[in-house]
């Protein structure tokens, strides 16, 4: 999958992501700090992780994918969306590299796939979970429409704020530029 907003690529993640994925989010302190592993992680786990994105991309015709700035073509973060194992919903989750926060790019990113998992793979729902208090997180979810829905603890072993958006409730942002350039990955 590849799509193009004003800044940005999303596309399918691939081995040579593992880099820089590690150098931006997974051994930085201050973006592990919200994640479930809550510490940094070296970067076998990374190329683990990517393994195991990969299949569920495969498997259910989405996926978390790399998110680059279409200027350098540099994977700044990530961004999409992965099957939870606890509740069988659907999550959309995002990161992005500490030097590119402030910017408005997650939130670029994180209404692009909220649209094409509408609008492109007709999605019913998504959840998006954060720690209480990862207030600019909490803050992108309700830039890009999400509903807050409370306090839970079912996701991930510990009390996360919870915010949902139903695709019957989703308004498009239309003044976002969005292009589909390719389109899923086969499903098997």
């Amino acid at each position: 999958m590849k799509l193009e907003t004003e800044r940005l690529i999303l596309r399918s993640l691939t081995a040579a992501d593992a880099e820089p994925l590690h150098q931006h989010l997974y051994s930085n302190p201050a973006v592990m700090q919200h994640w479930p592993e809550q510490e940094p992680q070296p970067l076998e786990y990374v190329r683990q992780v990517i393994d195991v994105l990969g299949k569920q991309e495969c498997d259910y015709g989405y996926g978390m994918y790399a998110v680059l700035t279409r200027a350098e073509g540099t994977v700044i973060g990530l961004c999409g969306m992965h099957r939870l194992d606890e509740t069988g919903e659907v999550e959309l989750a995002y990161a992005l590299g500490q030097p590119y926060w402030g910017g408005g790019l997650i939130t670029e990113a994180a209404r692009a796939a909220v649209r094409y998992a509408f609008e492109t793979l007709r999605l019913d729902a998504l959840v998006a979970v954060t720690t209480t208090e990862n207030a600019s997180s909490q803050r992108v979810m309700e830039k890009i429409g999400l509903l807050h829905d409370g306090l839970s603890d079912r996701y991930y072993g510990v009390t996360l704020v919870i915010h949902r958006l139903r695709r019957d409730q989703w308004q498009p942002d239309l003044s976002q530029s969005y292009r589909l350039v390719e389109g899923t990955r086969s499903m098997g």
